[in-house]
């Protein structure tokens, strides 16, 4: 099984659960299913008439890439089938570029400001979230998804990882938090900046996670 970690950070908000950072099209490849969807519907032929149609995949990443980015969220930033960025996955100094202006492509695989402090990977802290039953859990969680998840988070994990997910699960931060502090040392190693993050920006908080195939 994959040993990629995926978390998700939510509050309550006037009793309903909600997305801690809205999320955002990714960067990168927000529009990565839309191209597809375009030369099926034939949308692609109405918008580059004159075009070679093996020009069309190019032709929409050029023609997305251009658009304004708050044009990106407006337009796109609750449409189905969005890939999304979430929070948790990236470090500050990336996010603030995200919600103020087009973010720089170049900059999000730079590491020095794009870091999945969450999600980077830690075998020593993967297994603290490991209860598919090989070992015993050194936290306890709950396992399956919690009811009453965010609208953002259901189709995040109904678009994009319910074929692939396993080992889900969730955990109240402050919970976590609490059981972290009597954990052995050698699954504290390495770890300081996710129990600081979580510290900083969660506690409060509920905290969904998956693994993927």
């Amino acid at each position: 099984m994959g040993r990629d970690w995926h978390p998700y950070v939510e509050h309550l908000v006037d009793g309903s659960w909600e997305p801690k950072w809205k999320p955002v099209p990714h960067p990168s490849w927000w529009y990565e299913d839309l191209l597809e969807e375009k030369i099926q519907t034939d949308a692609a032929r109405i918008l580059f008439p004159k075009a070679d149609p093996k020009e069309y995949p190019k032709l929409l990443v050029a023609y997305y890439e251009g658009l304004p980015w708050s044009d990106v969220l407006k337009e796109f930033g609750d449409r189905p089938g969005i890939k999304m960025l979430w929070r948790e996955h990236a470090k500050d100094t990336y996010w603030k570029t995200i919600v103020a202006g087009k973010p720089n492509n170049q900059m999000f695989w730079n590491s020095k400001n794009y870091k999945e402090t969450l999600k980077s990977r830690n075998y020593y802290w993967f297994e603290l979230f490991d209860i598919s039953g090989y070992n015993p859990p050194l936290l306890r969680t709950h396992s399956g998804l919690p009811e009453k998840l965010s609208p953002e988070l259901t189709r995040e994990y109904s678009e994009n990882w319910e074929a692939d997910a396993h080992t889900i699960g969730w955990i109240m931060v402050d919970d976590l938090l609490d059981q972290y502090k009597k954990l052995p040392s050698e699954y504290k190693r390495g770890n300081q900046n996710k129990h600081k993050w979580l510290q900083t920006h969660a506690q409060g908080c509920r905290l969904t996670f998956w693994f993927d195939n």
